[in-house]
């Protein structure tokens, strides 16, 4: 924390009102310290003499609403190491938000606001004091360690940064939180009977080829120990974060940096590294901050080299060109040193995997063959009660504009192979379980 920067800002009350107010009303992007200047009263020499800059000037704010959120907890003498229980973490980590917003609806707003853009949570990230919900996820993350939890983590947390209006400013708070906190719960014993069903072994599964596909609805599967999980690792990128950044000796996480310092690092073929520097691939990675973190997490994996790679269901959440673009370029690098094994709950026909499997009637992992995809079938289902596939054709294909892909995607008994080309975007969208469930829990 820059105590002297932020003493320096609190010392004037009219300085510090002028920040509030010019944060509150603008996003990051958009704060004019011309603007700040001239409503607090100081001169251009006196302010810059005590503020460099934009950065520095949102770091020593930031450092004091994140204190004044860390207060409004420890007033209330909790024991964080007796919030053993789910429903107690998240009753105490959403109610800091309505304490917070009933504090000063201005600190509440900057802070949802910061936690939300990219370039003010990197800084905060970087510079600022450690936030409280950070102490509250890693006591989330201690609970039960499945993929069918972290789902439901994901839900946790994204609700946090994305808090709904309408339980801030409920009249009676409590029960709109004890609500809110009933449905996740109620999501949760949902995970917990699914956790019965047997789950997919993969310890021992060998492909033929360095690159293959299983297609599956269940997320219940045990990869063994010798295979690295990118789910994990995604969802946990700070750890691979500084591991890469001391791998390659660098300060500044700019994507550009990291690639030409990777290059430098690598005794591969600079041609190896053109799978980063295409131009969609660039373009993605500059709209999409998740889409960065997967392709440097793959990066990582590239100068790393691990045996074996399972990318289970982490790529489910991204649209169909990230996917597609992710498949072309990225995946082929990454096979020529490493097997890679992707999970998912669709296929398109246009990845191109030599092996396809998916659960046949005994449950058990059987290639999807050719025929099947080369038939000139537009759409294919997997339909789990009778362990099948459907095909379907021009004809029919226009039964699949009724799909509701909400109720689709979030059904455990069936999920879809679908054909681009095939597939009007006004009937059906690319959207994963967590969007759909996050968008139900806000409602």
């Amino acid at each position: 924390m820059k105590s002297d920067k932020t003493q320096l800002l609190l010392e004037n009350k009219a300085l510090f009102e002028a920040v509030i107010t010019e944060f509150y009303e603008k996003p990051y992007q958009m704060v004019s310290l011309n603007e700040i200047i001239r409503n607090c009263g100081y001169n251009k020499g006196s302010f810059y003499y005590r503020f460099a800059n934009k950065q520095e000037l949102f770091v020593a704010l930031m450092d004091y609403l994140l204190v004044v959120q860390i207060d409004l907890f420890g007033q209330k003498k909790i024991d964080f190491m007796n919030l053993n229980s789910l429903e107690d973490l998240l009753r105490e980590l959403y109610c800091n938000l309505i304490e917070l917003f009933q504090y000063n609806e201005m600190y509440y707003y900057i802070v949802k606001k910061s936690f939300s853009d990219h370039d003010t949570s990197s800084l905060i990230e970087q510079e600022c004091i450690e936030p409280l919900y950070k102490r509250f996820f890693q006591k989330l993350d201690s609970y039960e360690d499945t993929n069918n939890f972290l789902n439901l983590k994901l839900i946790i947390k994204n609700l946090y940064f994305n808090f709904p209006e309408d339980v801030i400013r409920s009249s009676n708070h409590e029960d709109s939180i004890k609500s809110l906190i009933g449905v996740l719960i109620s999501q949760k014993e949902v995970l917990k009977r699914k956790l019965d069903l047997k789950s997919i072994s993969l310890g021992d599964f060998e492909q033929e080829s360095n690159l293959c596909y299983i297609l599956s609805a269940k997320q219940n599967y045990d990869l063994g120990s010798s295979k690295i999980s990118a789910f994990s690792d995604f969802h946990n990128f700070k750890s691979k974060k500084h591991h890469l950044k001391r791998k390659l000796g660098i300060t500044l996480f700019r994507y550009d940096v990291i690639i030409s310092k990777a290059i430098k690092h690598s005794f591969r073929n600079i041609y190896d590294f053109n799978a980063f520097l295409t131009i969609n691939i660039r373009s993605l990675v500059k709209n999409n901050y998740r889409f960065k973190q997967l392709v440097l997490l793959s990066l990582y994996y590239l100068l790393s080299q691990p045996e074996y790679i399972v990318y289970d269901f982490v790529l489910d959440e991204f649209t169909i060109q990230e996917k597609q673009e992710f498949f072309a370029h990225i995946l082929p690098l990454l096979s020529k040193t490493s097997k890679i094994l992707v999970l998912g709950d669709s296929y398109e026909s246009s990845y191109a995997f030599n092996e396809v499997y998916y659960l046949n009637a005994l449950e058990k992992l059987a290639l999807l063959t050719n025929d099947m995809l080369e038939r000139g079938v537009e759409t294919l289902q997997i339909q789990k009660e009778i362990n099948g596939i459907k095909t379907y054709n021009n004809a029919s294909l226009s039964d699949l504009q009724n799909i509701n892909l909400t109720t689709l995607y979030n059904s455990t008994d069936s999920f879809m192979i679908q054909k681009n080309r095939f597939i009007s975007s006004n009937t059906i969208r690319n959207e994963d379980n967590h969007e759909a469930n996050f968008r139900y829990i806000k409602k």
